[in-house]
């Protein structure tokens, strides 16, 4: 296989497998980066580190491993009250439930090129257990924050 099909195909193996975590488990995602490395094979790396440190693993995984490209994955709370997420001390999870929903984000990003690919899917809760929504894919251009590492 190509690199740009093992990167395009990158994306779809993270969704399958936040879908199959998801719905099969009541625990939170561990942040997860699947690299593609210079040899074109997958590694998947479980970021069990403090939030601050993760930044730091990431571009040491990167660079270490030759990356050609990773998915990042992450489990987050999000809302559009932002006034209402200050006084929370930005711990949305503090929210009440009705101002807050539990997301799954998938961030696809290439050593050359930064950000080209971001998905977000919302986590609904049942008397069955978790399910993911479909997910929708955002602006990569306006993606940007800690998680997004790009100069490895």
């Amino acid at each position: 296989m190509k690199t740009q099909q093992l990167i395009d195909s990158l994306l779809t193996v993270a969704k399958d497998g936040v879908r199959s975590n998801i719905e099969s488990s009541d625990t939170e995602l561990l942040p997860t980066m699947i690299v593609l490395t210079k040899d074109n094979t997958y590694e998947i790396y479980g970021l069990a580190a403090d939030k601050t440190e993760i930044p730091k693993l990431m571009k040491m995984t990167l660079t270490q491993r030759e990356a050609k490209a990773y998915v990042l994955v992450l489990e987050a709370w999000i809302t559009p009250f932002y006034e209402e997420a200050s006084r929370y001390n930005w711990n949305i999870r503090d929210m009440p439930d009705d101002d807050k929903s539990e997301v799954a984000q998938a961030m696809l990003v290439t050593k050359d090129g930064g950000c080209t690919c971001y998905s977000v899917a919302t986590i609904e809760h049942s008397k069955n257990g978790r399910v993911l929504q479909e997910w929708k894919d955002g602006v990569p251009e306006k993606v940007e924050g800690p998680f997004i590492v790009t100069d490895w």
